[in-house]
């Protein structure tokens, strides 16, 4: 995925709102003088808006499209190292834990890499991006306390990645012990109907599943929190203070009436980053403990390695399970087949 694509289209997006938010200031303080709106305020409000928008919808487009190409990479990784480590070192893992790190892991490490990091940058730099706008075209003390606002999203990002980390830890790891039972039931099916142990592994299926649940509760209760903290605490108070600082400097005749109601809208567009902290919990924090579930399977060294740049791909491609019946060579006495990549004959 092109990343610095995604980050530049992103951060577009949050200039041209900036810049309709200008417009609309532009337009009330020319109202409030007895000023018409005038046709180069509309036309900018408009093309700005038109600009924000093209720019979030390929933001979108990219991060989407990125976000099968980086499952597939990350699945076909995963299962180059499970045939890599061989069966012995297989066995040392239930099957199912391993279904589960290729298919379900996968997919939330490749959403939290493909459509998360890179709008999560864009955000981070968006307040810094609205200050210097604010500096440069409504007031520069203005700009100077807004500033001060800004380090607040990140502390509150590790503070709640430092947090809920065991959480969601939590979670992947019952996932991963109910996905490798219920394999085993699957597998063991014939098994468990001859020793009557049907029973049985359906309660332990039940306590597997109880578990889940447990585990997933906590999860979304850990992100209402979160979202109950930066609505009423960030967001409010990011809001109320611009309002608060916005009247000071009119009062003050830094600014006028359409300036202030610039600085309240541009105030919205610094809480990006707290709107996407909501979809950090579920979508980063599940991706990110899955990408370290992966990286812990792929951690294991085998035993015996192949040759670089040899896998199990490229041996089936160089030596193909199933030969064409024109491969076999018939004598007056014998049928043989001749393996024409190995060259050898099996007895028929």
């Amino acid at each position: 995925m092109d990343r610095p694509s995604v980050i530049a289209l992103s951060l577009g997006s949050s200039i041209g709102l900036a810049l309709v938010d200008l417009c609309i200031g532009t337009g009330v303080e020319r109202l409030a003088v007895g000023l018409p709106l005038g046709t180069a305020t509309i036309v900018s409000a408009l093309l700005a808006a038109l600009a924000a928008g093209v720019c979030a919808w390929g933001a979108s487009n990219l991060t989407g499209s990125a976000l099968v190409g980086r499952e597939t990479t990350l699945r076909h990784g995963v299962l180059d190292h499970v045939f890599a480590l061989g069966p012995s070192e297989r066995t040392r893992e239930r099957a199912g834990r391993i279904v589960s790190t290729a298919t379900d892991g996968v997919e939330r490490a490749a959403a939290h890499q493909a459509t998360f990091v890179a709008p999560m940058i864009a955000s981070l730099a968006t307040p810094a991006v609205v200050v210097i706008i604010v500096a440069l075209a409504i007031d520069p003390l203005a700009a100077l306390l807004l500033a001060v606002s800004i380090p607040v999203v990140p502390l509150a990002v590790i503070a709640f990645q430092a947090a809920f980390k065991s959480v969601s830890t939590r979670y992947r790891r019952s996932s991963r012990a109910l996905a490798a039972q219920e394999l085993d039931a699957i597998q063991g099916l014939s098994t468990l109907a001859l020793l009557n142990a049907g029973r049985t592994m359906g309660r332990r299926l039940e306590h597997a599943t109880e578990d889940v649940r447990r585990h997933v509760m906590r999860y979304l209760a850990g992100n209402q929190i979160v979202l109950l903290v930066v609505d009423a605490v960030f967001s409010l108070g990011m809001v109320t203070g611009a309002v608060v600082l916005a009247l000071w400097r009119m009062e003050a005749g830094a600014i006028g009436v359409g300036k202030a109601i610039s600085l309240g809208l541009l105030s919205a567009i610094m809480l990006d980053p707290l709107d996407r902290i909501g979809q950090f919990f579920y979508i980063g924090m599940g991706g990110m403990a899955s990408a370290r579930e992966i990286r812990k399977l792929q951690a294991q060294v085998p035993e015996i390695v192949d040759a670089p740049g040899v896998s199990f791909r490229t041996r089936a491609a160089t030596h193909p399970p199933v030969h064409r019946t024109s491969d076999w060579t018939t004598s007056p006495s014998v049928t043989t087949r001749r393996c024409p990549s190995c060259a050898t004959s099996i007895w028929r």
